[in-house]
């Protein structure tokens, strides 16, 4: 199933469902045809980004160093991510997170 009907039958399945997007991390120790595909694909998911139900949150670009490099201490094999850069995403993500629970908190039928 294409993102598009994903993220449609998700959020209709319930009134209060959000759908994270998270941006593909990119792949390869330097700029290279995945990239480019990788970069695509992004352009693609940035798209869908609607607020509310469906959130698109571009975590890739903190991987990266400052010529577009990707070091191995963060990526040793260039495509899957150390442990510790896990960190790295959850601090990049938390404060969305953490948003929307505040925000349902706060909600006149949420349970207190």
């Amino acid at each position: 199933m294409q993102l598009s009907g994903r993220c449609s039958k998700n959020t209709g399945k319930s009134a209060g469902s959000k759908n994270f997007v998270i941006r593909y991390f990119p792949a390869g120790g330097g700029f290279n045809n995945t990239r480019v595909k990788i970069l695509q694909v992004n352009q693609t998911v940035r798209k869908f980004h609607a607020g509310e139900k469906i959130i698109y949150l571009p975590v890739g670009h903190y991987f990266l160093e400052d010529d577009g490099s990707i070091s191995r201490i963060i990526m040793p094999d260039f495509l899957h991510i150390f442990p510790f850069a896990y960190e790295i995403r959850a601090t990049q993500i938390e404060p969305t997170i953490a948003a929307l629970l505040d925000d349902k908190s706060k909600s006149p039928d949420s349970s207190d």
